[in-house]
Formats: C-alpha cells, structure tokens, sequence
C-alpha cells in the first residue's frame, strides 16, 4: 500500500511514465441543476412533491406518473390529500408551490386540515408560492390531512381532441 504522494513521486522518477496516473481530478456539481434529484434537510418539515420521499404521504388525489420535467411535480385531480404526522399541537405555516392546469382558468383552491376549512386561495396563472396558515385548533397529535378542494379541473383533450390524456386535472404541485 502506498500514498498517492509516494506514488506520484515513483511515477516523477519513472522515464517511461507507464502506470503513473494524472494529476488529481477535482469533481464539481452544479447543485442548483441537481435539485430535482437531490435530498432535502430541514428543521422543519419539507415535501418534495414528484419525489419518492413524498410518496407515502400523498393519500388521495394525483396521478403517480413521471412528470418528465427537470424539476419533480405531480398533477392533482380536483381534490387531493396529503397526509402529515405531528407530535404536538401548535400553530403552523404551509407554503405551497403549485400552478394552476392552463386548461382551467381563475383556478381557486379550497384548502382543509382535517376537515376544517383554513384556507381558500385565488391561484395565479402561473406557478407560485401560498402560504397557508394552519391553525392549532384545527390539528390533532398524530395523523393531520391536508386536503385540497379545487374549484374546476379539466382535460388535455378539452383543448385539443386529439390528445389520448383524458385526465381531470387541477394543479401542478411541486
């Protein structure tokens, strides 16, 4: 066994150079280009929608195929439930990333913890961030459903007849 000093130092003496190997390769990943495959840490608790990691906590409501985009989402169905595990009841904050179906147009969301009505979101057209408050009064210790009641959804072949996706859809969640 040598160091890889010693052997670049038996490679430097060696006139032929058969066997020596290069100089060190230093290895770069672009991170923010690999956030569709990479893991996430936080305090607090994240899901990653499109990821396996989510898939045990997504109850009710999307379709379960590959999204096909550089970044992970999944289509909803006109309601859709997520289910989220906590030990205490208190006051928390959700931030929802997702973007209205193009088919649908003033897509709005009524959003439920278990059973309680605690949100209702006009969407915008395009992919953005709510925030969601959610209220001590409506958690319980233990399992919490998230559930989201969509005012419309409708299909790709609503707008082009020739598509064979016949879906009811929603919203993108990411």
């Amino acid at each position: 066994h040598l160091s890889i000093r010693r052997q670049r130092q038996m490679c430097i003496r060696d006139r032929a150079g058969v066997g020596c190997p290069g100089r060190p390769k230093s290895v770069a990943y672009d991170l923010a280009g690999r956030v569709s495959v990479a893991e996430t840490w936080s305090a607090d608790d994240v899901l990653r929608i499109g990821t396996p990691a989510a898939e045990p906590r997504l109850t009710d409501g999307f379709y379960r195929e590959a999204g096909g985009a550089a970044e992970p989402f999944l289509w909803s169905k006109a309601e859709a439930e997520i289910a989220f595990s906590w030990d205490a009841v208190a006051p928390r904050v959700a931030i929802l990333d997702a973007a209205p179906y193009l088919g649908v147009k003033n897509q709005s969301v009524e959003v439920l913890l278990n059973g309680t009505a605690v949100e209702h979101l006009v969407m915008n057209s395009l992919r953005q961030r709510y925030r969601i408050g959610l209220p001590a009064a409506a958690q319980k210790g233990g399992d919490n459903r998230l559930r989201f009641v969509f005012r419309a959804a409708a299909s790709p072949t609503d707008a082009d007849p020739s598509s064979l996706d016949r879906r009811q859809l929603a919203a993108a969640f990411y």
